[in-house]
């Protein structure tokens, strides 16, 4: 990308925030510096401050005295159910890629560095103000997407399996994911992930809100032209496709950070390049499990009807089918 970059004048620089380590613990928000020509990456960013922190944020040039045209966000995202399935299958290998599941605690969800996770993502999760569909139905905006009593089940099912059974009551995670049933040993590896799942869900109605309040200033007369003219552009982009379809995923990719600007020939090459690329490494990389395991289609359904997780990863992943229907309109409109 920034080799592209370079070749219309610009000079990109890289810049990686950890979220966790730069995070103000009084807007609750990951500190970022979004500068001018710089090429950001975020891991689960911590996005708990309201609306207007957040729009400020990502919006706002560090450097005070310019402005700044607007910013490309490219949300990468996963189905809840097959990023579950992936997860079980990718740490429970032998040997497993990661070593903290041979000392951590798969149920302490509730333990993060900067606060319990219930703490900070509930205020959102349990009032996202996204009307989505369940089962056919368009249910209210204030219908919560997940409540704290929800993160309470998930830590008691956790507990219920972890060190509780014959032979096990000394044993690792690890040696969990090995030793139990697959669906046992799915639902804690949920547990442990489930921070991810909630950041990402937290993610998604964020930056909704901050597309929806830029949308209304760009239409507003009273707002002074440089906040009516700048451009919060952004789209979502489930890693299933970029599993499923690597050449399709990268030339879509290209448009959205291009446009017109690099041409067709270019951006086919470039996508073709990366569809060979990631065909070799799938065959190679152990991060390419679950197309791989035969039980997959088997575990997600077991989840879908799981008492504990079946509910908030239905709703999660009706959220997201709902956000990408609403940029799929966004795109059709422009």
């Amino acid at each position: 990308l920034k080799n592209h970059m370079q070749a219309f004048g610009a000079s990109l620089k890289d810049n990686n925030i950890s979220p966790r380590t730069n995070f103000n613990a009084v807007t609750k928000c990951s500190v970022v510096s979004l500068e001018p020509g710089t090429v950001t990456v975020i891991e689960a960013p911590e996005f708990h401050c309201d609306t207007n922190q957040l729009d400020n944020l990502l919006m706002n040039n560090p450097d005070s005295a310019h402005s700044k045209w607007g910013i490309k966000v490219i949300h990468l995202v996963r189905n809840p159910f097959s990023m579950a399935v992936s997860n079980y299958h990718f740490h429970s290998q032998d040997p497993t890629p990661e070593p903290f599941v041979h000392w951590a605690n798969p149920c302490s969800l509730t333990e993060k560095q900067i606060g319990p996770l219930a703490d900070l993502v509930a205020p959102t999760l349990s009032r996202p103000m996204i009307r989505i569909p369940m089962n056919g139905e368009l249910f209210p905006a204030d219908m919560p997407i997940m409540t704290r009593q929800d993160f309470d089940n998930i830590a008691n099912d956790c507990n219920y399996l972890f060190q509780t059974k014959a032979g096990l009551v000394n044993a690792t995670y690890y040696e969990h994911l090995r030793a139990l049933d697959p669906t046992e040993g799915l639902r804690m590896a949920t547990a442990d992930k489930f921070s991810h799942f909630a950041l990402m869900t937290n993610d998604l109605i964020m930056f909704d809100r901050v597309r929806q309040l830029e949308q209304e200033r760009s239409a507003s007369a009273s707002e002074p032209p440089r906040q009516r003219h700048r451009e919060f552009d952004l789209i979502t982009m489930p890693m299933e496709e970029w599993i499923d379809h690597p050449y399709e995923s990268m030339y879509k990719f290209l448009v959205f950070i291009f446009h017109d600007h690099m041409p067709h020939r270019k951006k086919k090459a470039l996508s073709e390049r990366y569809e060979h690329a990631f065909a070799k490494k799938s065959r190679e990389s152990s991060h390419f499990t679950s197309a791989k395991s035969a039980d997959t289609a088997r575990l997600i359904e077991y989840l879908r009807k799981d008492e504990v997780f079946g509910g908030p990863l239905a709703r999660i992943e009706s959220l997201l089918v709902e956000i990408l229907r609403r940029e799929r309109l966004l795109v059709e409109v422009s």
